[in-house]
């Protein structure tokens, strides 16, 4: 594996570096993210999207791009985001998501694949949409654009017409198809790999599935979960609905700037201030969850190099501890200068999958993800986000992310397995992270888990 050497004048990371919590009151509002949940639950086409304490907001798709087909999603994806480029207006106009296959599309044997779905939306959706609404979290301020004045009006008529709240609805009830001690054998087999120096971290995820789910009640649990990636892309009778706190890539086009922060390393907040404080440095401390969380950023390093100016990647921050609505994570940050060469088929070739969700070395964890995980992820561990006018693309890792088909809704559950992983101590984590739902049960015995990941 090849690593780029960090620039020259690039500050060398602090063994404890905190990344500062993205859950500040500045970078959420209630009232304005649960109007713009609202009108995503109303209108089936409507997206929405939080990044940077900006809230996004798209009514009615100008034109929509759909492809089932993973060796040329990622492309369809790109050339969308291409043609839609335009001086006329300025900051996102489109919203869409990227599914796991699309961006494993050059794996040798993806073709021969016949594992069943995690979920049946397409792997790849865009829409283009004829008016945005654009909102600073802190300030309140909102700007719409778009060239076309009428759908301007019915965007801001909609916006100031939806009522921000969310009716009763039932719980939804998630079922999977792993126990606990089929877990136990999965770290077991991939702590043994990694002895025998296949490989040295999995990312192995379950996928929970719920025959019905109500937009209304997950509108609401979007709300309740407060993350700061939180986006929601319509597509008609389908959505995805993501509470994701990880950025997979940002660039932007005009500066030649790439970003990402990997995540790796998960703690619960505590129920008390002195015990959350204990956790989250229990967390900055823990040996096993720094190697994670640096062989992600090795990899992450690793895939900007290949599209970078030599020299320009950096990491920024190594290892902070970053608190959400329910667990603490360990974040790194990465950003790097694109040659002037490269497109977004390229970025995306060689960013996607991320090695958070992933492992090290990148191929050969893919090969061992599809030899024990029992369905394919799906938009698991894909790409959620949007795109601007001038070609730039703000993409989340799709984590914590529900997904709404025919079939009902799907929610991927994972963790990071290295050499020193307990089995106990995985199955923890992810009911941890699984705390994001509202909750889930386990076949076959049926039993209730405390609970919403990776």
């Amino acid at each position: 594996m090849r690593f780029t050497p960090h620039t020259h004048n690039c500050k060398r990371p602090e063994s404890h570096n905190v990344v500062p919590s993205v859950q500040q009151e500045s970078s959420w509002n209630d009232a304005l993210v649960a109007r713009a949940l609202a009108l995503c639950v109303e209108c089936p086409d409507a997206s929405m999207a939080i990044s940077n304490g900006v809230l996004h907001v798209g009514l009615e798709p100008a034109d929509v791009v759909r492809d089932d087909d993973p060796s040329r999603a990622l492309e369809s994806f790109a050339r969308a985001v291409d043609a839609w480029r335009s001086d006329a207006v300025d900051g996102v106009h489109a919203f869409g998501w990227l599914g796991y296959d699309a961006l494993r599309r050059d794996e040798p044997d993806i073709a021969s694949d016949d594992r069943p779905r995690a979920d049946r939306v397409p792997c790849t959706f865009a829409a283009h949409y004829r008016a945005t609404m654009r909102i600073d979290l802190a300030t309140g301020r909102r700007d719409v654009c778009g060239t076309d004045g009428a759908a301007i009006d019915r965007l801001r008529d909609r916006w100031s017409a939806t009522t921000p709240e969310f009716h009763a609805a039932a719980a939804l009830m998630f079922r999977g198809t792993f126990v606990e001690e089929t877990h136990r054998a999965t770290v077991e087999f991939v702590r043994e790999s990694i002895r025998d120096g296949s490989v040295y971290l999995v990312n192995v995820a379950h996928t929970l599935h719920a025959p019905t789910g109500d937009r209304s009640r997950i509108g609401q649990r979007l709300l309740h979960a407060r993350a700061p990636r939180t986006a929601w892309v319509g597509a008609g009778g389908e959505f995805v609905a993501s509470m994701s706190m990880e950025l997979g890539i940002a660039w932007d086009r005009t500066r030649g700037i790439l970003r990402t922060r990997p995540i790796k390393g998960t703690r619960p907040r505590g129920a008390s201030v002195d015990e959350d404080r204990r956790l989250a440095d229990e967390l900055a401390r823990d040996p096993k969850e720094r190697a994670e969380n640096i062989m992600a950023v090795d990899v992450h390093r690793n895939d900007l190099g290949r599209i970078a100016l030599p020299g320009s990647v950096c990491v920024d921050h190594l290892c902070g501890v970053e608190a959400h609505a329910y667990v603490h994570h360990l974040v790194s940050s990465i950003h790097a200068r694109a040659r002037p060469d490269v497109g977004l088929v390229e970025v995306l070739r060689a960013v996607g999958p991320m090695g958070s969700v992933t492992g090290a070395p990148k191929r050969a964890a893919m090969s061992m993800i599809r030899a024990l995980e029992r369905e394919r992820r799906g938009v698991y561990t894909g790409f959620v986000g949007t795109a601007a006018a001038d070609g730039s693309v703000d993409l989340s890792v799709a984590i914590r992310t529900l997904v709404s088909d025919d079939a009902g809704v799907h929610y991927g559950v994972g963790g990071g397995l290295v050499a020193d992983s307990v089995a106990g101590r995985e199955w923890a984590e992810l009911q941890w992270k699984a705390r994001a739902l509202s909750e889930w049960t386990s076949q076959p015995s049926g039993t209730s888990v405390p609970g919403g990941t990776s």
